[in-house]
């Protein structure tokens, strides 16, 4: 390549070369002309055959590959065997970067093992830390659920687990339906879970390896990789400031309280969080067109959830009452934006929240009901409820025979 950059254009002579190719392949920032090796490229787009391999297990390639050389472990377990044929060496060459951003996320818990195993919610180290019991090495994740509830054994994870994981483990939200584990990619810096080709951490990659050829510095993997991740996040959020910038139908929303349409009705829902002991309030009020109330819902989930977790299952604990109900063409109306407009997104989401995400979306599709964000200052009755149920350990839920019209107009 080099050679073809100072070559003299229609001449057989070879031109000066300048400067070498590798720091030609320097940022412009540092002296080089930012030229990209092709032999990341080539890693990178062989890291995303492989990553088919790990995440689409049921594959056909992924079953001729795992009869031929890990038929008894998985891709990231594999080794190189005896008269490997070329195209496994190089599959195999992206196993490390592959093992640096793979995440477990938790289904059924059935096919996930407790130890050894990388399915808790922390960057820089996803294991369990805690010393594992004689007899419990092969246990699954599915042993630490309560068997009765969509919720975690406490009462076991304060027996087995030290303070760190067991704080972990409680702020991964489980499924109200039967699904399976499944590998997500825990470096998407979009949190969806997906894994794509960033030439951005390759290119982190490179330029650390020049640091040590050329200036004699050392950077640890860990710091290269998360690095090269938060860039890319910077570049994302840059590269979307017009957007937010532009005129949006939110801006729009009125900051007052309105009745739905004729023959709807409106759910307003809201979430808290409380510290001691760790746990979210979800506070809800159902309404007709009239404005007449006819249901309201406040209680508490155990657990040390994020905000936006929390929020998307304080929805999904208002939809499963609202189908109790029998209620159909609900407006549920939140006042967080993140979650609403990811409800309401077509790109696919295997993350935790996105399973949460998606079993909203199923049962409101089911009840002919939609989402809708509202500001802080429409939802006040919602976010009063959240807050109050913080003294309660369950759920208190009302229905008036003789519904009351509340105005909302002044709240």
């Amino acid at each position: 390549m080099n050679s073809f950059w100072w070559e003299k254009t229609g001449s057989n002579q070879r031109g000066l070369r300048w400067m070498s190719w590798d720091k030609l392949t320097y940022h412009k920032s540092e002296g080089g002309l930012g030229f990209r090796k092709i032999h990341l490229y080539h890693l990178a787009l062989l890291s995303k055959q492989s990553w088919k391999l790990v995440s689409e297990p049921n594959s056909l390639v992924a079953q001729v590959f795992k009869a031929h050389y890990y038929t008894s472990s998985s891709f990231l377990e594999a080794n190189l065997g005896a008269n490997p044929r070329y195209v496994w060496r190089s599959l195999l060459e992206t196993k490390y970067l592959l093992s640096r951003g793979v995440r477990r996320r938790i289904g059924s818990g059935h096919q996930t093992l407790i130890w050894d195993t990388p399915w808790l919610p922390d960057v820089s180290n996803p294991y369990i830390v805690s010393a594992c019991p004689p007899g419990l090495q092969l246990s699954a994740v599915s042993s630490l659920r309560l068997s009765d509830t969509c919720g975690w054994d406490v009462d076991l994870l304060n027996e087995v687990f030290e303070e760190r994981d067991k704080n972990l483990i409680q702020s991964i939200p489980l499924s109200q339906r039967e699904c399976e584990d499944r590998w997500i990619w825990g470096a998407d810096p979009l949190g969806k879970g997906i894994y794509t080709v960033k030439t951005m951490v390759l290119w982190g990659i490179w330029n650390a390896r020049n640091n040590v050829v050329w200036n004699g510095k050392l950077t640890p993997t860990t710091i290269v990789f998360h690095t090269a991740m938060d860039q890319h996040a910077q570049w994302l959020k840059t590269n979307k400031r017009h957007e937010n910038n532009a005129p949006s139908s939110i801006q729009q929303i009125s900051t007052a309280w309105c009745p739905p349409p004729s023959c709807f009705f409106k759910c307003n829902v809201d979430a808290a969080l409380f510290t001691d002991p760790p746990r979210i309030g979800v506070g809800c009020i159902i309404c007709y067109s009239s404005g007449a109330v006819i249901s309201d819902m406040c209680g508490s989930l155990p657990g040390s959830f994020s905000s936006i977790i929390a929020e998307a299952l304080a929805i999904r604990e208002v939809l499963k009452w609202i189908n109790e109900l029998n209620l159909s063409k609900v407006i549920v109306e939140s006042d967080a934006l993140v979650v609403v407009e990811a409800l309401r997104s077509t790109i696919q989401d295997v993350s935790s929240l996105g399973l949460i995400l998606e079993y909203c979306s199923s049962l409101a599709s089911e009840l002919h009901s939609s989402f809708s964000f509202v500001r802080r200052s429409a939802n006040q009755m919602a976010h009063s409820l959240a807050r109050s149920s913080g003294s309660l350990s369950g759920f208190v839920r009302r229905v008036f025979s003789q519904p009351s019209v509340v105005s909302f107009f002044n709240v």
